[in-house]
């Protein structure tokens, strides 16, 4: 997984975050295990330990954003048409 480097990735940023996906729980054991990426932009996993940022994400399809208004940058966000 480390191996996964991406240095164009689009949500490469300059700290390690944490992903919304659950990589393993364990709730005796290890606790909680999370996808994080990296700030060389790197997918990574790990136990929650850290204090890393969160970045929630939505992908969303070309079908639907077609159907919006904005492209989907801070100062002109994705709307219904």
């Amino acid at each position: 997984m480390s191996r996964n480097v991406n240095y164009s990735f689009y949500l490469k940023k300059k700290s390690n975050y944490y992903t919304m996906t659950t990589w393993y729980f364990h709730p005796g054991r290890s606790g909680t295990i999370m996808y994080y990426v990296s700030s060389n932009g790197a997918l990574r996993y790990g136990q929650v330990t850290s204090s890393f940022y969160i970045a929630p994400v939505i992908n969303l399809k070309t079908t639907y954003t077609n159907a919006m208004r904005g492209n989907g940058t801070a100062s002109n966000p994705y709307r219904e048409a």
